[in-house]
């Protein structure tokens, strides 16, 4: 993977666990870290939550990664569909 994302240094790895909500909760934006940098985004299961990303939505689809510059502001949002949503997040250099 380190080779595909042409990573140089990791800085943080976490996994993330979402309920299900019976009304769609947007969550703070937030940056991952202070600085500019590259989040890697891996969805793990399909479900009607997903990620805000430069004022785009992005659906969680099982299988996808979103690459994008964690040190900028983005948010998700929860899903009403299923009882659990997985991602996993890679902030990287």
């Amino acid at each position: 993977m380190t080779e595909k994302l042409n990573m140089k240094a990791l800085l943080r790895s976490k996994a993330n666990l979402y309920c299900k909500t019976d009304k769609r909760v947007d969550h703070d934006d937030h940056v991952d870290m202070d600085f500019s940098h590259k989040g890697a985004l891996l969805n793990l299961n399909t479900n009607n939550g997903g990620t805000v990303i430069d004022g785009k939505s992005y659906k969680s689809v099982a299988n996808q990664v979103l690459l994008f510059d964690a040190g900028k502001p983005h948010r998700s949002f929860t899903q009403t569909d299923e009882m659990l949503r997985f991602n996993m997040i890679v902030n990287y250099l």
